[in-house]
């Protein structure tokens, strides 16, 4: 299963001159909440479409997803930015998606988790991921901050 056309689609509505990547987010990128609101960005509309690739084909994009949801009531240009460099990750990566096959081996059930460690500017809360499998299948993917906040 994948969105190809999805993707196609919300790359020429929103920035049809932006060319591929191969990371879905710039691992040095700090978002924090802008001093001023830039409401003349479509970001909540480039973030929703995200979220639903996300959630339905992509868990690749989940933690890039996650992080510019926390800025929903106050962005900028920054958010904006970063919004569009997943559709460009996206762009590059179109065809990805995910495979569902019968097999006759044994199947396995695993899960995987990590967490960072206060890595929210704003809140120094922590994001926790997890990732599980029913054999080779993924079928369930989490990356959301964690309730607490980390003091040591």
């Amino acid at each position: 299963m994948n969105q190809e056309q999805y993707v196609i689609q919300i790359h020429k509505k929103f920035c049809p001159d932006a060319t591929p990547t191969n990371v879905p987010m710039q691992p040095s990128l700090k978002l924090k909440k802008a001093k001023e609101c830039d409401v003349s960005q479509p970001y909540r509309e480039i973030v929703g479409a995200l979220m639903f690739i996300a959630q339905a084909t992509r868990p690749d994009i989940n933690f890039a997803v996650s992080t510019l949801c926390r800025y929903f009531n106050c962005y900028d240009k920054e958010h904006f930015n970063a919004a569009v460099y997943v559709i460009r990750y996206l762009l590059g990566t179109k065809s990805l998606g995910l495979v569902y096959y019968r097999t006759n081996e044994q199947v396995m059930v695993r899960f995987f988790s990590d967490s960072s460690f206060g890595d929210d500017i704003d809140t120094r809360r922590s994001t926790t991921g997890v990732v599980g499998f029913i054999g080779s299948c993924c079928v369930i993917w989490i990356s959301q901050l964690q309730k607490g906040v980390s003091l040591s």
